[in-house]
């Protein structure tokens, strides 16, 4: 997992220095409980929301539940 989300940041990064603009990074369905189940993404997007873990054409790079299956995420309490 730690390759999948340092991809992430370096694509993110990348997008928002090729188009001179904002790139936002997305939790979704990640709470304070751990997740078991494949639901989950971080992802980086042009879009500043984003509820769902579909990718559409604002999607820069995404790392889910699917892709990672048997990881359990949880977001800390902080």
């Amino acid at each position: 997992m730690k390759q999948e989300l340092r991809g992430l940041f370096i694509a993110a990064k990348s997008e928002a220095v090729l188009r001179e603009d904002d790139v936002y990074l997305h939790t979704v369905n990640i709470t304070e409980h751990y997740q078991q189940n494949n639901t989950w993404c971080i992802a980086a997007s042009r879009s500043d929301n984003m509820t769902t873990c579909n990718q559409d054409n604002d999607t820069v790079f995404m790392v889910s539940g699917e892709q990672l299956k048997g990881v359990t995420i949880r977001r800390d309490k902080k």
